[in-house]
């Protein structure tokens, strides 16, 4: 089964895990600062999930996989003709901060889809981070 890993450059950002996290995982907040993204959901293994791509009109379904508060969030789901992806955000502690590590995995089918716009996944997952990192410098 074909697979693509998109994941942006590790983002040294300087805040505790736990605030990074917490604003992360505020999905209904997203809209105030995510450029890329909106979000309805809460973060709770299990839950439902609609990521709101602000390129496209497309809602993707998914569920909650990991709500770890200060390490990782984490969160996938299947889509048309038997793809599945899962968004993994992890958070790695450091004496001043944290290390963001941004990665979505997509498998099946559309997997080779995606890597010929793997491009322009990078960029908008790299804008989000720029605005996360923005978001928490203002607060």
């Amino acid at each position: 089964m074909p697979t693509t890993v998109v994941s942006t450059p590790a983002r040294r950002l300087d805040a505790d895990p736990v605030r990074v996290y917490d604003v992360l995982a505020d999905f209904g907040r997203w809209s105030e600062w995510n450029p890329t993204f909106r979000a309805r959901g809460v973060a709770a293994v299990g839950a439902r999930l609609l990521i709101l791509p602000r390129s496209t009109p497309l809602v993707l379904p998914a569920r909650v996989r990991v709500a770890d508060r200060g390490v990782a969030l984490s969160w996938g789901g299947g889509g048309p003709l038997g793809a599945e992806a899962e968004h993994t955000l992890r958070l790695e502690a450091t004496d001043d901060g944290c290390i963001l590590h941004h990665q979505e995995v997509f498998e099946g089918p559309l997997a080779v889809v995606t890597r010929l716009v793997k491009g322009v996944l990078d960029g908008r997952y790299a804008a989000m981070d720029d605005a996360l990192e923005a978001r928490l410098s203002a607060a």
